[in-house]
């Protein structure tokens, strides 16, 4: 016997000094070289970046961008935890099974009690003990249970966890969109980034070549001091706004490849045939109309409404007494029973009275939070028809500024072709010809940024009235 307690007690403290031996542990090295090289093939994107063009370019951003792949995981989760609501509305079925054993029979005994004192007489060692289990005993039993007012609940939660499910669904929509919208403009500052850099950098070359030959003739002294001077500080002036656009233009690449989710060291090329945005023939109410039936906020707003409504339904029916079904099959192996085996049948219904003390807080509650929501829909709906105007604005103003940047860069070539003209003659320096390809490089830029802010805001149009581009199964689709 002492044996057995000995066992129990060493197992007991080993157990307790187990538990407290816990100590944090930092991560080693090798396990973080592991983890990055993990990540790094994690982040690593095998698509086709050769000719990528502006379809091309959005297709891979929606199967790469590390931002919208959460938003698409989280309405993943959404499903899954819709499927996993339904379970809570099924019937609990228990299954209990075990073994006990005692060291030592349980003898017992019982006297009888006074009726007129109520109290008991102390044992005096006559009396008879006896025994109704072994010491060791086998159980088994299955339980089913069915609570009426869970399942109502149950079901009332299903179908919210599923209106949950369409909100993530809608906030996929519009990471969509947005994604879509920031590639638009990204790409095209790519392209323009590509095309002028090809041209900047032989003039940033000219113009170190110029200022190397005017510090020669200053040194020779073949030329007045200030002359030279004044002509190396216009061409540093020159090049101080060609190193200006070459930094505006030297990360383009980079923001468009972030948003694909490509790694900063892959190499892509764009494509040279494009197929550009075309112009919106939609009328301002029309825009309107598509902006209140297909915007993700407002879908998101009516979901939400749908939700607080069945909060409102749950918070009633709660107060509404349960109902609870039970039927148990229960075995044992207790040779000392007349049954070993029986079957329980029951019902019961209970509640607290004093819920109905609070039906008419609970329906004021409920009535504030539909109002609240309703009154939240309706500025949501104000705001999304604000932005439904604000880019329509934007994109006549876009057209307005890209046609006289066109016009600016038409002008600034003839004049750039008037010098270059004049100096065949003699009558222009190497200066001016620097300075007018400067300004012309700066014009073909400045119009470039404008196709591309043109180009964004029909882009901007298509998220503002909530415009899908994608089919419904593209989550199954490649890049092509």
């Amino acid at each position: 016997m002492l044996d057995k307690v000995a066992k129990i007690f060493s197992l007991c403290i080993f157990l307790i000094l187990f538990g407290c031996a816990r100590t944090p542990v930092a991560l080693d090295v090798e396990e973080i070289n592991a983890s990055i090289i993990e990540d790094r093939e994690a982040l690593s994107v095998d698509a086709s970046l050769q000719n990528i063009d502006l379809h091309t370019a959005i297709a891979v951003a929606i199967k790469n961008n590390r931002d919208l792949r959460i938003s698409v995981m989280e309405s993943a989760l959404a499903q899954r935890q819709n499927n996993l609501q339904r379970f809570d509305m099924l019937p609990d079925i228990a299954l209990d099974a075990g073994y006990s054993e005692f060291t030592e029979l349980q003898p017992s005994t019982s006297v009888g009690v006074e009726l007129d004192t109520g109290d008991a007489p102390p044992l005096d060692g006559t009396q008879s003990y006896t025994i109704s289990r072994g010491t060791g005993l086998e159980t088994r039993n299955i339980e089913f249970t069915w609570n009426a007012l869970d399942f109502g609940l149950s079901y009332i939660r299903a179908g919210q966890q599923a209106d949950r499910f369409l909100i993530a669904k809608e906030l996929e929509r519009k990471a969509i969109q947005n994604i879509t919208r920031d590639i638009i403009r990204s790409y095209w500052k790519a392209k323009a980034s590509e095309n002028l850099l090809q041209k900047l950098n032989p003039l940033l070359e000219r113009v170190d070549a110029a200022l190397a030959d005017s510090q020669y003739i200053e040194e020779l002294l073949i030329s007045s001091p200030m002359d030279s001077l004044l002509y190396q500080k216009e061409l540093l002036d020159v090049q101080r706004t060609l190193q200006t656009q070459q930094r505006a233009l030297v990360n383009s690449k980079n923001e468009l490849a972030t948003l694909m989710g490509l790694l900063p060291n892959q190499k892509y090329t764009l494509s040279d045939d494009d197929n550009y945005l075309t112009n919106i023939n939609l009328d301002i109410e029309t825009m309107e109309n598509i902006a209140l039936v297909s915007r993700p906020e407002l879908m998101e707003s009516r979901y939400q409404k749908r939700i607080t409504s069945k909060d409102a339904r749950a918070a009633i029916i709660s107060l509404i007494p349960g109902i609870k079904f039970n039927a148990t099959y229960g075995y044992s192996d207790n040779d000392y029973l007349l049954n070993q085996d029986s079957t329980e049948y029951g019902a019961s219904i209970g509640g607290n009275l004093f819920d109905i003390f609070s039906i008419g807080a609970v329906s004021k509650s409920s009535k504030a939070s539909k109002e609240l929501i309703a009154e939240r829909h309706l500025a949501i709906a104000m705001t999304v028809l604000s932005q439904v105007h604000l880019s329509n604005m934007n994109y006549d103003l876009a057209i307005e500024e890209y046609d006289t940047a066109q016009r600016y860069l038409d002008v600034a070539k003839r004049i750039s072709k008037q010098v270059q003209n004049a100096q065949k003659v003699s009558r222009f320096g190497e200066l001016e010809v620097i300075r007018e390809e400067a300004s012309l490089l700066v014009a073909e830029l400045r119009r470039d940024l404008a196709f591309s802010e043109m180009q964004h805001s029909i882009g901007q149009i298509y998220a503002s009235v909530g415009k899908d581009i994608l089919p419904t199964n593209h989550e199954n689709l490649s890049v092509d």
